[in-house]
């Protein structure tokens, strides 16, 4: 029995047929309740639930027509919560439990009955139009996973499904329905992940190759993955060994590309310092470089290695830097120079991302201050070290130590 009344909310009298406030029917509370979107009361709450002695049987009713208002409204209870679960509320029956409600209390049983019956039928047949509809779309999406070779379910499973529900088990057809939705949806989700990461394996595979470098043993699990996903039937089982072996390719990237697109930029880096700042030509390059580099510090790899391929090829089309005397091989302390400025022009990009007011902006003002005066001074030396305590305070900053 309901602890409350469906529409005034007051507290039901136990085994009291109506609501003493409203007069609401007792049998129309939990009809009316699903139909309204609330909660019904839990089978463990309310009064005389805590106690360890069973409450006595109501009284059996004197009236056939309470007996069968009772009857239909929990037939109708029944269906409104298989709507509720297939995804479907009941608010436009909520009317004609309210209706059926009035009818009883003046009187007028016949008609509540009636209302009530066809109420029940009417949420009957949604139900079954909204089951067959969820069923299809099941089955739809049993038959495109198949489709990719995926071990989706098997066409017995929807009969099954179909039979349970016009045979008259519509409860355990319903349960069985959404369990079967979970597990494909499960299902979509790791294949969707597991071709994500398949795809991002790929591009690092390209911008390794972009760079001269291969991985054989990257090429060895990718026959692993192949074999696992050539199979008949793919299943849950083959998917996560698929993304396990995926992912360690992942890290098999993360962990040897950085060091060599570095190198890489450190070496395009030596080419641009030869031709002078201001040199247009040149400015292409530099921004190329400066997003590569941009990118491999926070850690995206593919991006970095697709502007490092650009960056190659800008520089292949402005060749060597030359002057009206010829080519000249620069002086030992201009090669330097050459070098500290750029690594200086490095630095200043980085430094701009320390907190104002830190401790290390603070020492990086410092370091930024002896190094520029030091190079106005071409005290070459003193400039490196002075960079080198630099890139010394960003890098423990950057790194969390700071």
């Amino acid at each position: 029995m309901p602890d409350e009344c469906a529409i005034c909310e007051n507290s039901l009298e136990a085994e009291a047929p109506r609501c003493g406030s409203c007069g609401f029917p007792v049998a129309l509370t939990s009809a009316a309740v699903i139909a309204l979107g609330r909660e019904e009361p839990s089978e463990e709450s309310g009064p005389n639930r805590s106690s360890s002695t069973p409450a006595a049987p109501p009284e059996p009713t004197d009236s056939p027509e309470q007996a069968a208002l009772e009857a239909f409204a929990a037939s109708l209870s029944s269906w409104l919560t298989l709507l509720h679960e297939l995804g479907l509320d009941g608010h436009e029956l909520a009317g004609e439990v309210r209706q059926a409600a009035l009818f009883d209390a003046e009187g007028r049983s016949g008609e509540a009955l009636q209302l009530l019956r066809t109420a029940a039928g009417s949420a009957a047949d949604r139900a079954a139009e909204l089951f067959h509809r969820r069923l299809q779309e099941l089955e739809e999406r049993m038959q495109t996973l198949a489709a990719q070779g995926l071990q989706a379910s098997t066409p017995e499973s929807v009969v099954r499904l179909r039979a349970d529900f016009d045979d008259g088990r519509p409860r355990e057809a319903v349960d069985r329905l959404r369990a079967e939705d979970q597990r494909l949806q499960e299902l979509e989700s790791s294949w969707r992940e597991l071709k994500d990461l398949l795809r991002q394996v790929d591009e690092l595979r390209g911008s390794a190759a972009s760079v001269g470098q291969e991985f054989a043993r990257v090429d060895q699990e990718l026959t692993r993955v192949r074999e696992l996903l050539a199979q008949d039937r793919i299943g849950h089982e083959e998917i996560a060994e698929a993304r396990a072996v995926t992912e360690r390719m992942l890290r098999v990237f993360h962990e040897a590309m950085p060091q060599r697109l570095q190198e890489e930029l450190d070496r395009h880096a030596e080419k641009l310092a030869r031709f002078a700042p201001e040199h247009p030509p040149s400015q292409r390059a530099r921004q190329l470089h400066s997003e590569s580099t941009r990118h491999l510090r926070h850690g995206r790899i593919a991006e970095s290695a697709l502007r490092l391929a650009e960056l190659s090829r800008a520089l292949a089309d402005l060749g060597e830097p030359a002057t009206a005397a010829g080519p000249r091989v620069a002086a030992p302390e201009e090669k330097q120079l050459a070098s500290l400025l750029l690594k200086a022009r490095q630095l200043a990009s980085r430094v701009r991302h320390l907190p104002p007011g830190s401790s290390a902006a603070e020492e990086a003002a410092d370091e930024i201050r002896a190094a520029t005066e030091s190079l106005r001074e071409r005290r070459l030396d003193d400039a490196e070290r002075a960079l080198g305590r630099l890139l010394h305070t960003v890098e423990q900053f950057e790194s969390g130590g700071r």
